[in-house]
């Protein structure tokens, strides 16, 4: 008796395409001249919706707090990002890009590649 393999081919291509986003993450921050920790923090920040918190930043990567501020010391010294203090929640500091276009380098190609999923 044949059995279901449809979960495991499932799952290989979910590792595979992950493998694909991580490898062109790995490129992008490469040419962007960040590590590819600073990447994430990076694109995490872009992606936001609403303005991040520290926080909210930390949550999101698994980072602790401590780390999350020291991650962003290092984007601010480069110019990348700024933190700003909440006008609600003094406590609160916001997380934003500088005017700096980091991502404008990025080679569209490499974009294009960690999103395909075939072989």
């Amino acid at each position: 008796m044949a059995h279901d393999t449809s979960p495991f081919r499932g799952l290989s291509g979910f590792r595979y395409a992950l493998r694909r986003f991580l490898a062109a993450s790995e490129e992008i921050s490469r040419a962007a001249g960040v590590t590819a920790q600073q990447y994430q923090v990076l694109l995490a920040i872009k992606a936001a919706e609403d303005q991040l918190t520290i926080r909210a930043l930390a949550d999101q990567l698994l980072l602790t707090h401590h780390a999350a501020v020291q991650m962003i010391d290092r984007l601010a010294s480069a110019d990348l990002a700024e933190r700003t203090r909440s006008p609600r929640d003094r406590r609160a500091v916001l997380l934003q890009l500088t005017a700096k276009r980091w991502w404008a380098s990025w080679p569209r190609a490499t974009l294009a590649s960690c999103c395909a999923t075939s072989r």
